[in-house]
């Protein structure tokens, strides 16, 4: 983050989630603005693909299944939403692939507003 300053002036680096949530992101601030860009990192690593396998798990089974049997160009989009949301794979309470993905994230930006 000690590109920020050099590259964007008046900027600085004020958050860095690190490990502690399995979204990483990042809070920059421009004082003379008065403003604040958090930018979530993407994709880089193995785990953040299993990561992103998880959370997308339901739509991609029924994407994969459509290419297969394209019948869901059939069906409403109710009767969809409610595949998706009864194939949803339980998780266990300590698991760091939870379905709360952005709970960290949320929190920070919702404290930040207030």
């Amino acid at each position: 983050t000690r590109i920020i300053p050099r590259w964007f002036p008046g900027w600085e680096d004020i958050y860095s989630s690190g490990v502690r949530s399995t979204t990483a992101f990042y809070d920059f601030y421009n004082p003379a603005l008065n403003m604040s860009v958090v930018a979530v990192k993407g994709t880089s690593t193995f785990w953040d693909v299993l990561n992103d396998v998880n959370m997308y798990y339901e739509v991609v089974t029924l994407q994969i299944v459509s290419a297969m049997m394209p019948i869901s160009n059939l069906m409403p989009d109710t009767t969809i939403q409610w595949l998706i949301s009864r194939s949803k794979i339980p998780v266990t309470l300590n698991d760091p692939f939870s379905n709360d993905f952005f709970k960290h994230l949320t929190a920070y930006v919702n404290d930040a507003k207030d």
